[in-house]
């Protein structure tokens, strides 16, 4: 069983989704419609079972689809989502899904109340290697996180509109805060450096956990996401969003303690020239072997998981994901309009 899909907007993204779509079995492109009817026509010759439509509300009321695909410019994507929901289609739309709090839960209560699916594009949160990294942490082998080192960078040449819901905190930076959320939940206090090309954010856990995130459109980053508990780290190697390739490094800080303990004299017999580095070797192989790097599998572009999500959540009746439910949008979308209304505010 698939379904047919009706897409608002034909930038590139909504062109790498598309293909992601058909991609999986049954689903296909049905109808499209953006701004520029020309982009449309393109876009409907490329998926040449899509019907053009001249307008998102003519696409939503008469179309023949059961899901639409909304990739439309930032700062309409609650009001489309809004759309489906009051016609009852599904939806899924492209990040940021709103740029305030109050928004995304307007936009949760409204599926709730139509009792229709809604979900944010957060692709990479079903791809099988950030689920694996979710897995070591859901593990308990890191122990207790205590801090979360993530950046990306897209080096683009690109037009950045002075307007809230734009930037690369909103295109890139959404991303981190998302799987910070996911791991460590909403934080209580957040500070950051905030450009439209540039950003760098730090976000407090009363717990005393911290993650620090950074973005780019113009200088190289790490493009890494690294995980650090009280009994290990875990990294997801560059570049994160495609890579597949983590490695983990487990240790047993009650043991890490004791040899630090044991350091008081580390050449107890003063042992002469490089004999003298015995203890110190010995500490360091030791503190290596639990070391381990491995490769996690994906297809494609890795978009087509998160259809195949949507998919799932049709076929169950379900109005939400529970892997990303709208809850967890709003919880991103007030770090990000904190962070935005601070950079705002010290203009």
């Amino acid at each position: 069983m698939g379904f047919n899909w009706g897409v608002i907007g034909t930038g590139t993204i909504a062109y790498d989704v598309s293909y992601a779509i058909e991609s999986v079995p049954g689903n296909k492109i049905s109808a499209v419609t953006s701004g520029k009817v020309d982009n449309a026509r393109q876009f409907a010759s490329t998926f040449r079972e899509a019907s053009l439509f001249e307008s998102a509300g003519d696409l939503i009321e008469k179309g023949n689809i059961d899901v639409v695909y909304i990739a439309s410019p930032n700062h309409m994507h609650l009001q489309m989502a809004l759309l489906c929901a009051q016609n009852k289609k599904a939806f899924l739309c492209e990040k940021p899904l709103s740029v305030n709090k109050e928004d995304a839960l307007l936009l949760k209560e409204t599926i709730e109340k139509e009792g229709v699916f809604g979900m944010e594009a957060m692709w990479i949160l079903f791809t099988p290697y950030i689920q694996e990294l979710l897995k070591i942490y859901r593990s308990g082998k890191l122990g207790e996180i205590k801090h979360i080192r993530a950046s990306f960078v897209h080096v683009i040449n690109k037009t950045v509109k002075q307007m809230h819901g734009e930037g690369v905190l909103a295109d890139l930076g959404v991303y981190l805060i998302s799987l910070v959320v996911q791991i460590l939940g909403k934080p209580d206090d957040v500070s950051g450096y905030i450009k439209d090309t540039y950003a760098d954010a730090l976000l407090h856990y009363n717990s005393g956990a911290s993650a620090s995130i950074s973005c780019s459109y113009t200088t190289e980053l790490e493009n890494e996401i690294c995980l650090h508990g009280e009994k290990g780290t875990a990294r997801l190697h560059a570049p994160f969003y495609r890579s597949g390739f983590i490695t983990t490094h487990f240790f047993d800080p009650r043991k890490e303690s004791a040899s630090t303990t044991k350091m008081i004299n580390t050449n107890p017999y003063a042992l002469p020239g490089p004999a003298k580095y015995v203890s110190f070797l010995k500490r360091y192989i030791k503190k290596s072997i639990p070391v381990k790097s491995y490769a996690v599998p994906f297809k494609g572009n890795a978009y087509h998981y998160q259809i195949e999500e949507v998919n799932r959540c049709l076929k169950e009746g379900l109005i939400q994901s529970d892997v990303w439910p709208l809850s967890q949008s709003a919880s991103v979308a007030e770090v990000i309009d904190t962070l935005m209304h601070h950079h705002y505010s010290a203009l």
